[in-house]
C-alpha cells in the first residue's frame, strides 16, 4: 500500500494519496461526505455519497486497481470517488481501488519526469492507467501531448496495465477548442491502440440535447465542472474503462442532481462512449487496410 509522500519533479511538489482502503471492500461507502477540492464551500460544491443497508453489497466482489495521472480535472468535485460509486451499483458490483496524482496545472511531461512515478507502478500491479493532459499543453502544444502520452502509454503497457486516454473538454469560452482537443487525444488513440474516453464529445452533446444542464461553473474563469458536468464525465470514464452501462443507477452521490437529470447523462455518456468506438474501431481498419497497400 502506498504512504503519503511528496512526490519531486522539476522543482514541484506531487502528493500521490491512495483514496480507497484496500483492506475493506466497500468500507468506504458508509456516509461519505466528499470535498470538491477547490471551491467547496459553495452550495453545489459538496457531494456525499451514501450507501443504503439495504444496499450491502459481497464482501468478495471482482476488484480493478485504477490509477488516474492527470490534473485537477481528474479528480474535480471528487470525480473518481464518483466512478467508484458507480462500480456498486451496477448488477455484479465490482469494488474499483483507484489511485492518483493529480496536482493542480500538471502535464504528461511533468509527470514523466516525477522520479517518484516508476515506484508507484511497481508498488501495485494496475489493471487500468488513466491519462489526462493538461487542457492548455493539449492546445498549445499538441506534439508534445502525443509525445509524452506515448511514451506513458507504452510504460503502462510494459506494466501489463491497460491504458486509457480522458478526453477534457473545451474552455466554456473557446468551444471551438473542442475539435484541437478531439484530434490529439484520437491520434493518441489510434497510434497507441487503446482506447480513449471521448468526454469532450459528450459534454458537447449534452449542451445541445440538454441546454438546461450546466456543466460549467459560472463563479470561476477556468472552466471548472459543476456537479453535473463531473457526473457526465465519471459516466464516460466508467463506461469506456469498465465497459459496463451506468443507466439507470438512481444514487449519483451529489445532492444536486436529480434522478431525471441523471438518467439523461447516463443516456448521453452511454450513447457517446459507444458511438465513439464504433467510429475509431473502424478508422483504425481503415487505416491497416491502406497501410498493408
Amino acid at each position: 500500500m502506498f504512504s503519503e509522500s511528496h512526490l519531486q519533479g522539476k522543482g514541484m511538489k506531487y502528493l500521490l494519496i491512495l483514496i480507497f482502503a484496500v483492506s475493506s471492500p466497500f468500507t468506504s461507502f458508509g456516509q461519505v461526505s466528499i470535498d470538491t477540492g477547490r471551491g467547496g464551500g459553495t452550495a453545489n460544491g459538496r457531494a456525499e455519497v451514501i450507501r443504503k443497508e439495504s444496499n450491502k453489497q459481497p464482501q468478495k466482489a471482482q476488484r480493478y486497481n485504477a490509477f488516474f495521472i492527470g490534473d485537477e480535472y481528474s479528480d474535480a468535485n471528487s470525480l473518481i470517488q464518483v466512478v467508484q460509486y458507480m462500480g456498486i451499483q451496477v448488477r455484479k458490483p465490482f469494488e474499483i481501488a483507484p489511485s492518483k496524482i493529480t496536482p493542480p496545472n500538471t502535464t504528461l511531461g511533468k509527470h514523466l519526469k516525477n522520479t517518484e512515478l516508476p515506484k508507484a507502478f511497481k508498488e501495485i500491479k494496475w489493471n487500468y492507467v488513466i491519462l489526462q493532459e493538461n487542457r492548455n499543453e493539449v492546445i498549445n502544444n499538441p506534439d508534445d501531448t502525443i509525445v509524452n502520452g506515448s511514451v506513458l502509454a507504452d510504460i503502462v503497457k510494459q506494466h501489463g496495465a491497460k491504458p486509457i486516454f480522458f478526453m477534457t473538454w473545451a474552455d466554456k469560452k473557446k468551444p471551438e477548442q473542442h475539435k484541437e482537443i478531439l484530434k490529439t487525444y484520437e491520434t493518441l488513440a489510434l497510434k497507441n491502440k487503446c482506447r480513449m474516453s471521448p468526454v469532450g464529445i459528450a459534454w458537447e452533446r449534452a449542451r445541445k440535447l440538454a441546454p438546461h444542464i450546466k456543466l460549467y461553473r459560472e463563479d470561476t474563469e477556468v472552466s471548472y465542472p459543476t456537479p453535473h458536468g463531473t457526473y457526465l464525465t465519471a459516466a464516460c470514464l466508467f463506461v469506456t474503462i469498465f465497459r459496463q452501462s451506468p443507466i439507470g443507477q438512481k444514487q449519483t452521490g451529489f445532492k444536486v442532481v436529480s434522478e431525471k437529470d441523471a438518467l439523461l447523462l447516463q443516456r448521453i455518456a452511454y450513447k457517446t462512449v459507444m458511438d465513439y468506438e464504433k467510429y475509431i474501431v473502424n478508422k483504425a481498419k481503415k487505416m491497416q487496410a491502406e497501410a498493408e497497400k
